[in-house]
């Protein structure tokens, strides 16, 4: 009689704690979905809809510090939407131009410090 208990008990724990992650993770997502950034280009067009061709909402400069908002992929481009914190202008820009902590070829600058600096 004891072992079913102890099974019992042993999914229940694993059951716990395969939740607990789930929530962890989800919670960590959602807490990273917003995460900083800056503009990496001398200037860019903050645009309306993820296309060179859509309507320029502002203009932002390099080393701007901007919110990443969301992510696109569009007619073989990836786009980030960021609001630009200087002006308040939100959009979005090519992602190869906006650069983020998790980005490998990352920039230094003294809100983003280099790794071991």
């Amino acid at each position: 009689m004891k072992m079913p208990a102890r099974v019992a008990a042993t999914v229940s724990m694993a059951l716990t704690l395969t939740a607990g992650g789930a929530v962890a993770a989800a919670s960590a997502n959602a807490a990273t979905s917003a995460s900083g950034c800056h503009i990496s280009a001398s200037a860019v067009n903050v645009r309306s809809k993820p296309s060179s061709s859509s309507s320029i909402n502002g203009v932002a400069y390099r080393n701007w510090s901007c919110r990443h908002i969301d992510s696109a992929y569009a007619k073989g481009t990836y786009w980030d939407k960021v609001r630009i914190k200087k002006t308040g202008v939100s959009g979005w820009v090519r992602d190869d131009l906006v650069r983020t902590p998790d980005d490998d070829d990352h920039t230094c600058l003294p809100e983003y410090p280099c790794p071991g600096r």
